[in-house]
């Protein structure tokens, strides 16, 4: 420690506490590079395809996160899973049709696969808004967007969940169904 100094310090008699300033509110209209996560600055979860759902349930807790980076057993991006994917009635129905119980579904059985994953350029976050990412999450059908650099490097995450709780506004996405046993998933258990 003989490489650091000392800081002069003081007493706190006579000092007071600021009040939190109020955080703006966001609109449609405003910078979408104002909602995403980005990478750069924000470590995302990541755990194993093979994590189960109540281990990634209590990772989430921890990290304080709403979404999951899940990987390959050679550690490689494979999909991405929600928390409150984690806890829907997908779970249960999922696990009833594999023929197994809640506790041998991992997050790898609920995630979305990146073959399925939409993403959008980086280029877009200086220009485009809110309400053209939100849209075009809506045109997708898709819950999540990733961020890709000019190298095709995913940079970032959008989440329409996020989106709709900074916003306050209602979610109206209905995921793309790509074969009839999606459509029977949707119809039984819409998003």
């Amino acid at each position: 420690m003989n490489t650091f100094k000392e800081l002069n310090t003081k007493t706190l008699d006579n000092c007071a506490l600021p009040q939190p300033t109020e955080q703006a509110v966001l609109t449609l209209c405003d910078p979408v590079k104002t909602i995403v996560t980005d990478f750069a600055s924000y470590n995302p979860l990541r755990l194993l395809g093979t994590t189960s759902i109540d281990d990634a349930l209590g990772a989430l807790r921890e990290a304080a996160t709403s979404f999951i980076l899940v990987l390959d057993e050679s550690a490689n991006f494979s999909g991405v899973i929600s928390a409150a994917d984690l806890q829907s009635a997908k779970v249960l129905s999922l696990a009833t049709q594999l023929g197994l119980t809640r506790k041998d579904l991992t997050i790898e059985d609920m995630m979305t696969p990146i073959k399925k994953a939409q993403g959008v350029s980086l280029r877009y976050m200086e220009t485009a808004t809110i309400g053209d990412i939100l849209h075009t999450m809506q045109k997708q059908g898709a819950m999540f967007l990733m961020v890709l650099s000019a190298d095709n490097q995913v940079c970032g995450l959008i989440s329409a969940r996020e989106i709709s709780r900074r916003l306050n506004i209602p979610l109206h996405i209905t995921p793309i169904a790509n074969g009839f046993h999606e459509v029977m998933m949707s119809v039984d258990h819409p998003h």
